[in-house]
């Protein structure tokens, strides 16, 4: 999880461009536009679900790129979102809580990144997270991953009981859902009561 800006500056008939990239750090940043620059290429991408071990997998953070007009000095708020906990805790930044149920374990799911202008407050560019992952010995289903427009469903689980259902996606106005019950827009859904949360949606 982390947020690639790529700066393109324009002076008289010059151009040139440089990169600063932003890593997960618990916290928000500040990221100034430095002068001459009016757009900026942005790569933001989602925190991970939490994952069990090398089989049951919490979902992959969605990945969003785009074209952004800016200009000089106008300041931006920077968000890295956290991987989601095997344990059930969600991610830094909106990640879903996990359900315990009488020792059955669902992961967290991921925070999601973002950009937003720090003086108006609209979201610019939203990276949702990937879902928790669901456990229980040698059954399980894997958290769905994030994605545009919508986030994806997650595995089917694998055993007996409630086979064949799955947590389902997230969408651009409500996060992705497991079993337990829905997440928030934008983030991640967890793994709980047998099914992989879905996975949340970008915008």
């Amino acid at each position: 999880m982390r947020i690639i800006i790529l700066f393109i500056y324009f002076y008289f008939c010059f151009a040139w461009q440089q990169n600063q990239t932003f890593s997960f750090t618990g916290s928000t940043e500040t990221l100034t536009i430095p002068e001459y620059c009016y757009q900026i290429y942005a790569t933001v991408a989602g925190g991970s679900g939490g994952s069990a071990n090398s089989v049951w997998l919490g979902g992959l953070g969605a990945v969003i790129f785009a074209y952004i007009a800016v200009t000089p000095n106008q300041e931006l708020s920077v968000n890295v979102g956290g991987s989601g906990s095997p344990l059930g805790f969600g991610g830094y930044n909106g990640g879903g809580q996990g359900a315990a149920f009488y020792g059955q374990i669902g992961g967290g799911g991921g925070g999601m990144s973002y950009i937003i202008d720090k003086v108006s407050g609209d979201y610019l560019l939203v990276a949702g997270g990937g879902g928790g992952c669901y456990y229980e010995g040698w059954y399980g289903s894997n958290g769905g991953n994030g994605g545009y427009p919508n986030g994806q469903n997650a595995s089917p689980y694998t055993g007996n009981l409630y086979a064949n259902s799955w947590g389902i996606g997230g969408s651009q106005i409500s996060g992705g859902s497991g079993y337990g019950g829905p997440g928030y827009s934008g983030i991640g859904g967890y793994g709980a009561n047998n099914f992989g949360g879905g996975g949340g949606a970008g915008y």
